[in-house]
């Protein structure tokens, strides 16, 4: 298989629902000898496949500058905190929507988020003894696992005061002292939790929590001869959703051209499949593609979230800009369910949305007035129903925050300047729900 150029990758992406109903359609009809319920079944899958993508991406390649806040702001809803004193950092949904996920940072907490039959927000609160890291929803059961500063990794509770479930430790192997977590993620189908160290990634099965993990992927060794091993503290982790056992990692390697991002085996030995760079300050976030053929990666004080091609020959395919250079705050992308658009914040105030076959910005819409770093965004993972209607439209969770900082400076004309600027920012501070309605009736 030769080198892959850009236009046959992203026709991959574009033809992905395409293919899969083929392959599904195939499956049906090769198990006609298995009886007439397994082929219903796989065609209907397949007809729910087709439909879902076309509905989302259909909505969303229609959003733009002029028409995206039109559409919204009859739905727009705001967390009714004091944002003076709070933000929110990150935001990720539960895989059925039941509830999703903040963290509340000045009171080092987690915020679920569920939505009452009101149509208005609740929000609970689960209390961390220190800043927490980052946070992984498990696909399973109601309950998330977190890393936190100086603690082990903890599952909790995702209903109450976040009850601690159980709690895994990762160990140095030389000193036997433990150390904390940065990047966690679940894998596997969720039977797995994967915890990012420094040089390492220990994979713990969720039933047997403790000191000894099932397997621990080693990031850097002494046996890397080829230079190929991947440098710094994981900070991200993501299962791939067509291999049930391979996972990637990020990294704060601390150079443009270190090897900070590598897909690993969660079975037996955890062996690196492949390993590159991300060209950025340090990987903050890593996303496969629906398809699992293509590797997103977001990094510190960069612009650019790289898609990389893991197939074959571990080469870009584009590079889709944002507002994220000079930060080293975290600023999460989504990609739609369906696979067909990216999602992404920046420090500007605007959420961006781009074509995953092209690679072209296809809208944009500012979320905050006054130029507040959007930090995190997500998509709810299913569509909703207005109650009494036909219409539906699709959710999606903006996050609007970040750290202010105090002017020191000796001027107080400046100051007084500086600090006016600050307070109007933090008007816009806080969690939002945006709701674009989709006609189905209309897609002819």
């Amino acid at each position: 298989m030769g080198i892959v150029r850009s236009g046959d990758a992203t026709r991959c992406t574009q033809l992905a629902p395409a293919s899969r109903l083929a392959r599904l359609t195939t499956y049906a009809r090769a198990g006609s000898m298995r009886g007439d319920v397994t082929r219903r079944a796989a065609l209907s899958r397949a007809s729910r496949v087709m439909a879902y993508a076309t509905l989302d991406a259909r909505a969303l390649g229609d959003w733009n500058a002029n028409t995206a806040r039109a559409a919204t702001t009859a739905y727009a809803r705001r967390d009714a905190l004091d944002a003076t004193e709070s933000f929110f950092d990150g935001f990720s949904w539960q895989r059925e929507g039941r509830f999703g996920l903040s963290y509340d940072v000045a009171r080092r907490a987690f915020a679920v988020f569920r939505e009452r039959d009101d149509e208005s927000v609740g929000v609970t609160r689960a209390r961390t003894g220190e800043r927490a890291y980052d946070a992984a929803i498990s696909p399973n059961e109601d309950v998330f696992a977190a890393t936190a500063r100086d603690a082990p990794t903890t599952t909790r509770r995702a209903d109450g005061d976040g009850e601690i479930v159980a709690s895994y430790v990762s160990v140095d192997r030389r000193s036997d002292e433990p150390r904390s977590a940065c990047g966690v993620g679940y894998v596997c189908g969720g039977t797995m939790l994967a915890c990012g160290v420094d040089g390492a990634v220990d994979v713990f099965d969720v039933t047997r929590p403790g000191r000894t993990p099932a397997t621990r992927a080693e990031t850097r060794s002494r046996d890397d001869l080829d230079g190929g091993g991947q440098r710094g503290l994981v900070s991200c982790v993501d299962a791939c959703p067509t291999e049930n056992h391979l996972f990637c990692a990020g990294s704060y390697a601390g150079g443009r051209d270190a090897i900070d991002c590598g897909v690993y085996d969660a079975r037996a030995e955890g062996g690196r499949a492949c390993s590159w760079s991300a060209r950025g300050g340090g990987v903050t976030q890593v996303r496969w593609s629906v398809d699992g053929n293509f590797i997103y990666t977001a990094s510190r004080r960069s612009d650019d979230i790289l898609c990389v091609d893991v197939r074959n020959t571990l080469g870009v395919v584009y590079a889709l800009k944002r507002a994220a250079h000079g930060t080293n705050q975290r600023i999460r992308f989504d990609l739609e369910p369906c696979g067909a658009h990216l999602v992404t914040g920046g420090v500007d105030g605007f959420v961006r949305a781009f074509d995953l076959r092209t690679g072209e910005e296809v809208g944009r819409t500012q979320v905050s007035p006054n130029g507040a770093c959007v930090n995190a965004v997500s998509f709810h993972p299913y569509s909703c129903a207005v109650a009494g209607s036909s219409e539906k439209f699709r959710r999606l969770a903006c996050v609007v925050g970040e750290r202010v900082f105090v002017d020191v400076s000796g001027d107080d004309s400046d100051s007084d300047d500086s600090d006016d600027s600050d307070a109007v920012k933090r008007n816009d501070f806080g969690v939002s729900f945006w709701d674009y309605p989709t006609i189905e009736a209309s897609w002819a």
